[in-house]
């Protein structure tokens, strides 16, 4: 029994070392690529004049929750900057194009996140990335490279005591390995589509969940 004890004790210790490093990992690579970033906005003929909370709260924010995976789209305008993940959903790419079109100037940026690099580009080549995708969905279909990941249901709640209906999104996997950036990619192909079924961007995401589990607490288990 004793031995069982201290073999538990190990392996506990070396799980959470483990969780530690990967912990590490992330934030190190979320603060390399936002450091990148302000390298960019700080400069003396920055761009960036108003609206700062964009980069150093909403654009940071954005870069943790999505675990600084992939590639990105940063539009940079006198008055805030954009920040969206490129190759998840049609809808995302709305975003980014809205803030191509508003103001008379602006920077744009393509964010390699696992590289740490920040290129700025001509709004012409950002549209050229915008237009491919990673990820492909269909109906009840996510996709890769031409192949189906996963099986994907969304429903909306009932309306109850005057809250409106909310998003509910389950995924099903198949015999495809799934990286820790294939879970953040469904995480947002759930919000978006839970947006495009209910016609409305202020539609929020009550479940989402793969074979039955907690999406975003797999995403967390598993970060990289």
């Amino acid at each position: 029994m004793q031995i069982e004890l201290c073999l538990s004790a190990e392996t506990i210790a070396t799980d959470a070392i483990a969780t530690a490093m990967k912990a590490t990992a992330h934030a190190a690579r979320v603060a390399r690529v936002f450091d990148a970033m302000r390298g960019i906005v700080e400069k003396p003929d920055a761009r960036l004049k108003h609206y700062t909370v964009d980069f150093y709260e909403h654009d940071r924010a954005y870069l943790q929750r999505t675990y600084a995976t992939g590639q990105y789209g940063w539009v940079v305008r006198e008055s805030g900057t954009h920040l969206v993940q490129l190759g998840r959903h049609p809808r995302m790419n709305e975003e980014l194009d809205a803030a191509l079109r508003v103001g008379p100037s602006r920077d744009c940026y393509l964010i390699d996140a696992r590289a740490g690099t920040v290129m700025e580009v001509t709004e012409a080549k950002l549209r050229e990335e915008m237009s491919r995708f990673t990820y492909v969905t269909g109906t009840h279909v996510v996709g890769k490279n031409g192949r189906t990941i996963a099986m994907m249901d969304v429903s909306m709640s009932p309306w109850a005591h005057a809250n409106p209906p909310q998003g509910i999104v389950r995924f099903r996997s198949l015999d495809v390995p799934l990286t820790h950036e294939d879970l953040v990619a469904l995480a947002q192909i759930g919000a978006s589509e839970v947006i495009r079924v209910s016609h409305s961007l202020l539609t929020g995401t009550q479940t989402l969940e793969l074979d039955g589990e907690n999406l975003l607490d797999l995403i967390e288990q598993r970060a990289e």
